[in-house]
């Protein structure tokens, strides 16, 4: 039904909403909230970085009433695979955000958990060349390559978090492109549509000037759904 995506993004849109202010709150009474400046940050005094913590509940709370109401529009294995890795994901940085681990670990997590994408059979394993149709086994370099796209994706994200409303703009652009390609292909547009209107109302916090960021945890949730989403749109159903 074409009211399905407008009603999973408003519930998400209402959940940030919930959430945002309750996390500001914390934010104001806990030094455990703020980090110190990075050098792609363009405000002066710290600004929270917990803003990941709305969006992954809202996440959390769509895919709860995705699987419940609506059996049909799951595939239990991929769901399973994307709700495990992207929290996953979201955990790792958000434990950054609140006790800096250093990139190298951050990087050995980020492999880690896109490898394990892999080991459930989701990445790029064929390429089809445009103009004779010819479909390449990529075997072994299909797993590399998912692994360096999933982590690429999780890290372009977080170095544009920090002016405002940017890397929250740019994932709303994108959630709301797979929402539409998920309507045309099939699958996975509830819960991409969900993300966009979460992505909608965390703008109303993040947009100029910024009272929230998405920190780690919100930058490494998005991107790494925004690449397994985009590997997973034209034959799969989450």
């Amino acid at each position: 039904m074409s009211w399905l995506p407008w009603m999973t993004g408003l519930l998400g849109m209402g959940v940030v909403f919930v959430l945002v202010p309750p996390i500001l709150s914390y934010c104001r009474r806990s030094a455990l909230a703020h980090r110190s400046t990075d050098l792609h940050h363009t405000h002066k005094t710290a600004v929270p970085r917990l803003g990941g913590i709305a969006l992954a509940g809202a996440f959390a709370l769509l895919e709860l009433c995705i699987t419940l109401l609506f059996p049909d529009h799951t595939n239990p294995h991929d769901r399973l695979v994307f709700l495990s890795a992207s929290l996953a994901m979201f955990g790792l940085g958000l434990w950054d955000d609140l006790k800096p681990l250093g990139a190298k670990r951050k990087l050995l997590g980020q492999i880690l958990i896109a490898s394990l994408v892999c080991c459930f059979g989701i990445g790029i394993m064929t390429f089809k060349i445009p103009w004779s149709g010819r479909i390449i086994d990529l075997g072994n370099w299909g797993v590399l390559i998912t692994i360096l796209w999933l982590v690429t994706m999780t890290n372009l994200i977080n170095l544009i978090d920090g002016v405002d409303g940017l890397a929250s703009g740019i994932c709303l652009m994108l959630m709301a492109l797979l929402a539409y390609v998920g309507h045309q292909n099939g699958g996975f547009e509830l819960v991409a549509s969900g993300m966009a209107g979460a992505l909608l109302g965390f703008l109303w916090f993040n947009f100029p000037p910024a009272r929230i960021y998405l920190g780690d945890g919100g930058a490494y949730f998005l991107g790494f759904q925004i690449g397994f989403l985009s590997l997973v749109a034209p034959t799969k159903e989450l």
